[in-house]
């Protein structure tokens, strides 16, 4: 599945991890990875791209548009670490033979540094990989 994000992507990390929870306030950069999980509890992201031009964007975009499956995009609620997005697209996909677009915003009620706010509980800074969905 191809998933974009908003998150700052981390170098040297190919599972959910390198989709951090850290962001930029009021940015319009967009990052993008294809993700998959090959029968491991970890998701695999190949071709990440952390600031991806509108052009490869649009590039990559046409190519699943243009595949022999429907498309859904997936825009997730709030509290949804990536590990979390990326599950219930790969539910998508299996449930309903569509390809998926994913969107991960940091979402977890986390500071643009990745660090807790004071005074908010129940945020998740870490992916869950147990394929539980959130409740």
């Amino acid at each position: 599945m191809l998933v974009f994000t908003n998150r700052i992507v981390l170098s040297g990390h190919a599972d959910e991890s390198a989709f951090s929870a850290k962001f930029v306030p009021g940015s319009d950069a967009l990052a993008m990875a294809d993700v998959t999980r090959a029968g491991s509890p970890h998701w695999s992201l190949t071709n990440v791209t952390p600031a991806v031009s509108d052009a490869a964007a649009e590039a990559a975009l046409v190519t699943v548009f243009e595949g022999d499956r429907p498309v859904l995009v997936h825009l997730h609620g709030n509290s949804m670490a990536p590990g979390q997005c990326f599950e219930r697209c790969a539910r998508f996909e299996e449930v309903f033979d569509v390809a998926v677009v994913g969107f991960s915003w940091p979402s977890e009620g986390l500071l643009p540094s990745g660090n807790h706010r004071k005074g908010v509980t129940g945020a998740r800074a870490e992916p869950r990989i147990d394929g539980r969905w959130p409740r």
